[in-house]
């Protein structure tokens, strides 16, 4: 993929610039769109292109228990909720932000029913990121959603994964394209409760 190509491009020289080090992560947690094949393309592309890891590629899959403890770790704060809510239901919400009546810790839970785990994003305030190509970007926290950060099937996002494997691997600079900015605000959320600052 053209576009994966360049952003390991703009990496590989970043991080060789400021004497650092390159590491190569495959974030392989959600099944339906991983596959062996597609996993190999990867590799074998950057191998083509003459970039290579200073250090053993990292497999997110195998970081998943530390993942989903992390999260649990976020309900027993109160920063993170089990969220009930069918398909149905949250689709009453396509035009309008989504409110979770779990988000409430004195609502009452049902027994035996799938559950999703949703962030307790804040309420109030804003959101800062000091992007070093556009700047300073702020957002409104309320324009942040509870998102999930672990599947109704037990699985954790790509949000969660992420941010647990850049703070255990001590990524300290972050280079993503524009599209990947809403996630960052969100991500910045997670960040902070790992007391954990990057750059980006």
């Amino acid at each position: 993929h053209i576009g994966g190509a360049r952003t390991a491009l703009f990496n590989y020289l970043y991080a060789k610039s400021k004497n650092g080090f390159f590491k190569i992560r495959v974030e392989d947690t959600d099944k339906n769109r991983n596959t062996l094949k597609s996993i190999d393309s990867i590799i074998n592309g950057l191998d083509w292109l003459g970039i290579k890891t200073d250090y053993d590629i990292v497999f997110q899959s195998k970081n998943i228990s530390d993942h989903i403890e992390f999260a649990n770790s976020l309900i027993a704060k109160g920063l993170a909720y089990k969220c009930f809510h069918d398909e149905n239901y949250i689709k009453k919400f396509k035009f309008k932000k989504f409110v979770s009546e779990w988000r409430d810790p004195k609502k009452k839970k049902p027994n035996k029913k799938k559950f999703c785990i949703r962030i307790k994003s804040p309420l109030l305030g804003s959101i800062t990121i000091n992007d070093k190509v556009q700047g300073k970007v702020t957002v409104k926290s309320s324009e942040i959603d509870d998102y999930i950060i672990i599947r109704s099937d037990g699985s954790p996002t790509f949000l969660l994964s992420s941010t647990i494997d850049d703070y255990r691997m001590k990524v300290t600079d972050i280079i993503r394209g524009d599209d990947h900015l809403t996630n960052s605000f969100r991500q910045k959320i997670l960040y902070e409760f790992l007391n954990y600052n990057p750059s980006t």
